[in-house]
């Protein structure tokens, strides 16, 4: 229990105790049925860095974190060579800009310093997801390799990437020598008329012979 609220019995390094304490009382109390003897608890006072504060750290080369461009043409040299084989030849490897956490645009893109593929991921996502669960996993969502909060690397040539192309462009195609090309999201449009039918014009002009079945006339001339 925290200050005698229940507390989730979950086995945590860290964990959020916000809710738990009040801002006008100094004091917090720890209790378990099992609490091992030498103990000790530490209490940090942080703030969330907001989106705004990652990508300008982004733009800052001299801090750790960043995989500047360099490192992203190592990756898709990398990839392009194991893609090819002596039945096909690939020049270029697709990296998507959506997200594969919240399916949307990426704003941050990175990846794991442990990470080899050139395929990124939000982080403002990869930390909300990972924040809302009591179980974090902390693993990358394109490898599932271990990637802890210090280790994530915001790709900065991707980032400008997504500052140049606009919302219509969904992927972007990479090749080994540092060139790219945009994949443009295609909408296929098909027109269907729904205006009322029209039937054909008749020609008026034209003399249609009407033979009356029900007449009897012919019988009668016969007779």
């Amino acid at each position: 229990m925290i200050n005698d609220a229940k507390y989730f019995g979950v086995p945590l390094k860290m964990l959020d105790i916000t809710r738990y304490v009040s801002a006008a009382v100094n004091d917090i109390r720890i209790e378990n049925f099992s609490v091992p003897d030498g103990l000790y608890v530490t209490v940090h006072v942080v703030d969330k860095t907001p989106e705004h504060e990652l990508v300008r750290w982004g733009g800052d080369v001299r801090l750790k974190g960043m995989d500047n461009a360099a490192a992203t043409q190592e990756l898709v040299t990398e990839a392009v060579g194991d893609e090819n084989t002596e039945d096909t030849v690939v020049d270029f490897i697709t990296v998507s800009l959506t997200c594969p956490l919240s399916k949307t645009r990426i704003k941050v893109p990175c990846r794991g310093a442990r990470c080899f593929h050139a395929q990124t991921f939000d982080a403002m996502a990869y930390l909300d997801v990972n924040e809302s669960t009591l179980r974090p996993l902390w693993r990358c969502p394109v490898c599932n390799r271990s990637t802890k909060v210090e280790e994530l690397r915001i790709d900065l040539f991707v980032l400008e990437l997504l500052g140049r192309l606009g919302s219509f462009c969904g992927a972007v195609e990479l090749f080994p020598d540092g060139r790219w090309a945009p994949v443009v999201n295609r909408v296929d449009v098909i027109l269907i008329d729904d205006s009322p039918v029209k039937l054909p014009d008749v020609d008026r002009s034209r003399n249609v012979s009407v033979i009356d079945l029900t007449s009897d006339t012919s019988l009668n001339e016969d007779d």
